[in-house]
């Protein structure tokens, strides 16, 4: 037999013929199946994307399904038999844990989604609403949408998006919220006179009000305007030397004002020398540090304004007289004119004569305080036992240390000051007190007699402080938001018009919860993190290699 090689045949014409390429179904079920599940990949993909099993999603799936189907169909006696394996059973059974924790996590976030609930873990309740706030909400009869107005790259958009979602919980879904950005939608923006990113509106019907700040306090206010959409006023008198509420030199009330316009207030000043009666459209009246006493007409003005329902605020200073002293007396109140000193160092700020109280008395005005600086106070006297229907409750007192000093020499030095038994007043001393006045009680009545009818006329309510100071622009510049005396002043004058629901609506606290660790503790977690944790592994290593051995 010839060992020549097979010389391949040509054709007639002298040409090998070209070699055929065959596919066969057994080639193809596999790429099929790898595509199919792809796209079945690709068609949960977009779901959970886009939230939405659109056309895409559907051919996607659709496209999938029919590729894996036809790799099946190709050879399914081979796609059984690989199933019923011992491999693939072991596998299958890991396939079909992971299925079943996966189904798991979707059921649980399908009914989070339905079933919202919230829980703020944070230490200081980051983001959790106020008690006020929510009494606020309550009040909302009819849907309330906020328009906020902020750029995709603005920062504070996460923050505020963050609070309105808490409001649109909290409230039932009678508040609700959307992000317009205004340079993508300047005709939106306009349409509503909206001229500044950053700007959120509140729209209730035919209501608008717009607020520029992110935080609680902002948007609670923004509702409180559209649910009292006419201000409270407050009358700040003058003609006595008072400080300037327009003012915006260190003894001024400049920035107090914006504070309180913020709060829905409208300020003006009352002179009652020309003013012979307190307006009817007064809702309180603030006295605030007067050098020269006020008349007995202008007194008389002001005991009127009270006994018809009127409020009032009096901030009373150290060697003035007021004059005020007859007004207060009604309640069983004394107006001193000494200082008060206070001796305990841990409530001193820098002298003796500048007290700091963190302990307040029970009351709403107080509530939510943390500390209150009172520069060069007076004390106020308070009655063991208040006149029938009125309740007197100091907001702030000294610790039992102080006393309120009576010798005008001792005040120039600080060092010499020693409490005169006799003399001086011990401490503790009251530097501010709530005053409110209800219906003296009635007599009872005979048996089977119907019972009296119920007075819901306004009940008088009046706030004292023993300082002028206490929330003077000076005090804005040298404390910066770190103590609590713009806080008192707000809280007291808006309980005294009645809304005690925005009583303390005030950002959280960031807590600094910084470690201070000294030299030697920095060597140690040093030492111990480079060197300690790689000995402690390589010791083990060495003991597991040595029990092998």
């Amino acid at each position: 037999m010839s060992d020549a090689p097979t010389v391949a045949r040509r054709d007639q014409r002298g040409r090998r013929p070209r070699p055929r390429i065959a596919i066969s179904p057994d080639a193809l079920k596999g790429p099929l199946a790898v595509l199919g599940v792809l796209l079945l990949l690709a068609g949960v993909g977009y779901y959970l994307i886009f939230s939405g099993f659109d056309t895409t999603a559907r051919i996607l799936t659709a496209a999938g399904i029919l590729l894996v189907g036809i790799a099946i169909s190709i050879d399914p006696e081979a796609v059984w038999s690989k199933l019923t394996a011992r491999n693939m059973l072991y596998g299958g059974n890991t396939l079909a844990m992971a299925a079943i924790f996966i189904g798991i996590l979707v059921f649980v976030n399908v009914l989070g989604a339905r079933q919202p609930k919230r829980w703020d873990l944070t230490a200081n309740k980051s983001f959790s609403l106020s008690e006020e706030t929510l009494n606020v909400l309550g009040q909302i009869q009819d849907p309330v949408q906020a328009i906020a107005f902020f750029s995709a790259d603005d920062g504070r958009r996460r923050d505020l998006e963050d609070q309105l979602r808490e409001y649109q919980i909290r409230s039932d879904g009678k508040m609700t919220y959307q992000f317009v950005d205004p340079v993508q939608q300047p005709g939106y923006a306009r349409q509503l006179n909206i001229n500044e990113s950053g700007t959120t509106v509140l729209a209730m019907g035919d209501q608008h009000t717009n607020i520029t700040g992110t935080t609680e306090a902002d948007i609670t206010t923004g509702l409180v305007k559209l649910i009292q959409p006419n201000p409270r006023k407050i009358y700040f008198t003058i003609g006595h030397d008072e400080r300037r509420v327009d003012s915006f030199d260190q003894d001024g009330y400049g920035q107090l004002k914006s504070q309180l316009e913020s709060r829905n207030l409208t300020v003006d000043t009352l002179n009652l020398l020309t003013t012979p009666d307190v307006p009817a459209d007064a809702n309180a009246v603030v006295v605030a540090g007067p050098v020269r006493a006020f008349s007995q007409d202008e007194v008389n003005a002001l005991s009127a304004y009270v006994d018809r329902g009127g409020n009032l605020m009096l901030l009373v200073d150290p060697g003035a007289d007021s004059g005020l002293g007859p007004l207060v007396s009604k309640w069983g109140l004394e107006l001193s004119q000494a200082y008060v000193v206070e001796r305990d160092p841990r409530y001193v700020f820098r002298s003796p004569f500048v007290p700091v109280v963190d302990h307040f008395g029970s009351h709403k005005v107080t509530e939510r305080l943390g500390a209150v600086v009172f520069l060069a106070p007076t004390f106020i006297n308070t009655p063991k036992t208040p006149t029938a229907g009125t309740q007197v409750t100091p907001l702030a007192q000294t610790s039992p240390q102080s006393w309120g000093e009576t010798d005008q020499n001792a005040l120039r030095d600080p060092n010499a000051l020693k409490m005169d038994e006799g003399q001086d007043t011990p401490g503790p001393m009251t530097l501010a007190v709530a005053i409110e006045q209800g219906s003296p009680s009635t007599p009872p009545t005979l048996p089977g007699a119907p019972p009296p009818p119920a007075d819901n006329s306004p009940k008088p309510r009046v706030v004292v402080v023993g300082t002028s100071q206490l929330a003077t622009n000076q005090v804005f510049q040298l404390f910066r938001g770190q103590v609590d005396n713009t806080n008192l002043f707000v809280n007291g004058l808006t309980w005294l018009v009645h809304d005690d629901q925005l009583i303390s609506i005030k950002p959280k606290p960031t807590d600094n919860r910084s470690i201070v660790l000294t030299g030697a503790q920095t060597n140690f977690v040093l030492l111990s993190s480079i060197l300690l944790l790689p000995a402690i592994v390589l010791g083990a290593g060495i003991m597991i290699w040595w029990s092998r051995r």
